[in-house]
């Protein structure tokens, strides 16, 4: 009598612990087959379990019932082994309800799986509802692109204003051609100006500076790099694969680290150049004089 109690929990956290409730008027066949797949999978009778569950997707009377379906099926083939088969369940019951729960108590290993295609169902919908505005606006841009080709007398007018503003430069040419001396003025301030900075950056510094650039960036190249295999390793399911992703998260992260050291230490150059460089301020008030 315990057994049977507990089958039926089980079978009714399937509705109550998902994130959206399964719909209120959902048939009896479809809360037998349900509770049928729950029996079985605990008397780890898979395969029945399975096709009992491809049935009840026809009982479905919607997306709340196709989730129910999805996430037992899911589990199911995780524990059969077959990863795809339950990472493609477990998406499309993502799809439906991306805030969907587990139904049953999993495994850890079946737990991070799901809620990696909780990540991956999320960043579909977001995709999807991004480009939605996007048909929308392409859609509705051949209209205005004709209206805006339309009016050609504006365009015209335009045209002839152009000849007397081209006028303006040309009439002031003559005045600035008459001051000689403010120019001359100009110029002597821009002199003092360049003997009041005091040091100028030079050929040596601004390579130096470029090269840091260039190790910094292809440092973080590296780094995001490292960071992948990281993640991969994480995801790994055998052995073999762990240690690959694991070497070359370690390579990629090294080289990084190296790129990273050539960086600050060419900058540090930069800044010692700069610091060294002789100042010109005598050399900029005698072209003055």
């Amino acid at each position: 009598m315990a057994r049977i109690m507990d089958r039926g929990i089980a079978a009714l956290l399937i509705c109550g612990l998902m994130g959206v409730p399964r719909l209120a008027q959902a048939t009896e066949a479809l809360d037998r087959q349900l509770r049928e797949a729950v029996r079985l999978y605990e008397d780890l009778e898979y395969e029945q379990a399975l096709g009992l569950l491809k049935r009840a997707h026809q009982s479905s009377r919607g997306a709340s019932d196709d989730t129910a379906v999805f996430l037992l099926e899911g589990i199911v083939c995780a524990d059969l082994g077959r990863w795809e088969t339950a990472r493609s369940a477990f998406r499309s019951a993502l799809l439906r309800q991306p805030e969907a729960r587990l139904p049953l108590k999993v495994s850890p290993k079946v737990e991070r799986e799901f809620e990696a295609e909780r990540v991956k169902a999320r960043q579909e919908l977001a995709r999807r509802t991004a480009a939605t505005p996007a048909s929308k606006t392409v859609a509705t841009s051949k209209p205005l692109s004709v209206d805006v080709e339309k009016p050609q007398v504006g365009s015209v007018a335009l045209v002839a204003e152009d000849p007397l503003r081209a006028a303006a430069p040309a009439e002031s040419a003559p005045v600035a051609s008459s001051a000689p001396s403010e120019v001359l003025t100009l110029r002597g301030d821009t002199t003092r100006s360049g003997a009041a900075s005091g040091r100028r950056v030079s050929t040596v510094t601004w390579s130096l500076l470029g090269a840091g650039v260039v190790a910094g960036g292809v440092g973080s190249v590296f780094g995001v790099s490292s960071r992948g295999h990281v993640a991969d390793a994480r995801k790994a399911q055998f052995q073999d694969e762990l240690i690959l992703h694991h070497t070359q998260a370690e390579s990629t992260a090294r080289t990084a680290n190296i790129l990273f050291g050539v960086a600050g230490a060419v900058a540090v150059g930069a800044v010692v150049t700069w610091l060294l460089t002789p100042s010109e301020s005598v050399a900029s008030v005698e072209v003055a004089r």
